[in-house]
């Protein structure tokens, strides 16, 4: 319809549309095999647009004005071809055709300058074109679906390895058409001691773990998760070995196109070290309560004892009582005696926090002296 060929404008626009193809198809290969596309080919298109517009412009032949478009072309489909070949990982068939394919046609985009005067070479080379592109886009296809296959392969098997390798137990417990276990991670076998075959073999194995006692607590808990956003539950299971242990669940429903429950995904986890230490640490806080409540029934023990002790001094000192002089020393002795068990109780239950600081250690015994005499004058000493 237009002799574009002989039209300096037009050819110089059907080689900017030529490059800017094989420019759309280096970098469409690029995103294809996941890698970041290289500037050297944005340079080269450049290049090769302003040499053949200025080789266009200067009025010379065909085959010189479509030199630098077929040169840049072979190298993106020869890029392309070896790309696909090296980069992407893909075992089938569908890639080598793929990869010679863009070879192939490099090569022969490559040969056009030479002979594009050739009657016979436009013939056979519009030919083996045509049947090298219908290859390309026909494996183009097969690599596509290819890399789909491979990927969802790989990413299953990745999931398959986390479920697999985790701690927690990861399973899928199916309602319709009947109920029994769909999935169960291998973590089954090391928390209850059950293996995934016993529980695909034996539907009702699920709920036999299950602690008889916690049984209409998990019955509840399966209600009301129907109804309301589910919660996780803590309750006690039946190992194989006959030891309980305690595990945290949580599933979510998993709904069918009518919009009802078929089946529940959840995790299980062994929660039997966290609920021993609970228990250690309620005990722990009853007796620091019955700590306290010691430590208040000492200070009204250790009150009128103070009272007493002080009344017999006085008396010990009156000349009608001094015949007894020597009961009542027992019996300052003797309560003297229950006053440190006290203090050393008190000593022993009451909550201590360091306090460091730099200060001077003259000072600190100058202080503590006199405290210690009193104590050793008891006894005779002198320090």
């Amino acid at each position: 319809m237009f002799d574009w060929k002989q039209s300096i404008w037009g050819f110089i626009i059907f080689q900017f549309l030529f490059i800017s193809c094989a420019l759309l198809f280096i970098r469409s290969a690029f995103l294809f095999i996941n890698k970041d596309f290289k500037k050297i080919w944005i340079y080269g298109a450049v290049t090769a647009s302003v040499l053949s517009a200025i080789v266009t412009l200067s009025h010379s032949s065909l085959s010189y004005r479509v030199f630098f478009p077929s040169l840049y072309s072979a190298a993106v489909c020869i890029g392309i071809g070896i790309i696909f070949l090296r980069c992407l990982k893909l075992k089938r068939i569908g890639r080598t055709i793929l990869g010679y394919a863009f070879i192939l046609w490099g090569l022969l985009t490559m040969a056009l300058p030479f002979f594009a005067g050739t009657a016979w070479f436009i013939t056979w080379s519009s030919l083996i074109g045509g049947i090298l592109r219908l290859i390309i886009a026909v494996s183009t296809l097969l690599v596509y679906f290819e890399k789909i296959r491979s990927d969802l392969v790989e990413n299953e098997a990745k999931y398959r390895l986390l479920a697999e390798n985790a701690i927690d137990i990861i399973y899928r417990y199916r309602l319709v058409p009947e109920a029994r276990i769909e999935y169960i991670s291998p973590a089954a076998l090391a928390v209850t001691g059950y293996t995934p075959d016993e529980y695909y073999c034996d539907p009702d194995l699920m709920s036999r773990v299950i602690h008889p006692n916690d049984l209409p607590l998990f019955d509840s808990f399966i209600t009301k998760s129907l109804l309301h956003d589910e919660v996780p539950i803590t309750l006690r299971l039946i190992r194989k070995d006959l030891k309980s242990i305690w595990v945290e669940q949580k599933h979510v429903p998993i709904y069918d196109a009518a919009n009802n429950i078929c089946a529940f995904e959840g995790i299980i986890r062994d929660v039997t070290a966290r609920k021993e230490l609970e228990h250690i640490i309620a005990r722990f806080d009853r007796i620091n309560m019955v700590g306290e409540m010691a430590v208040s029934v000492a200070h009204e023990i250790r009150n009128p004892l103070t009272t007493a002790r002080g009344y017999l001094q006085f008396l010990k000192k009156k000349p009608e009582c001094n015949q007894f002089k020597d009961r009542y020393e027992l019996i300052i002795k003797e309560l003297d005696s229950a006053n440190m068990i006290i203090s050393e109780y008190l000593l022993l239950a009451k909550d201590k926090v360091a306090d460091l600081r730099y200060c001077s250690l003259n000072s600190i015994i100058t202080v503590l002296v006199p405290l210690l005499q009193a104590a050793a004058s008891v006894y005779n000493v002198y320090i």
